[in-house]
This record gives structure tokens, C-alpha cells and sequence, in this order.
């Protein structure tokens, strides 16, 4: 497989890649990636709990 350690990917930076699983495999990254819509609607409702 290819080495993609140190890519960035919507900034976050892949820490360790090709991490076997028992579904396939996975890339530790440094960061939480949250879809822009997800991110509108937490902005949007906030306060109104």
C-alpha cells in the first residue's frame, strides 16, 4: 500500500496509515471531521436545548 503519513485531508494530518481491521482497513488521523452541514445545524441550534 501506499505511505500517506504526514497528508493532509480538509486539515486534518494522517498519523499512521494501512491500520488492518477486522472490516478492512483504516488512517489514524489528528482530528475530528465534521461534515459542513452537521456543523450548520450544531451552530444553529445552539442554545435553543
Amino acid at each position: 500500500m501506499y505511505d500517506i503519513v504526514d497528508t493532509l485531508v480538509n486539515n486534518a494530518t494522517v498519523i499512521e496509515s494501512d491500520v488492518k481491521a477486522d472490516n478492512g482497513v483504516i488512517h489514524i488521523i489528528d482530528t475530528v471531521l465534521i461534515p459542513q452541514s452537521v456543523n450548520e445545524v450544531s451552530v444553529a441550534n445552539r442554545g435553543n436545548f
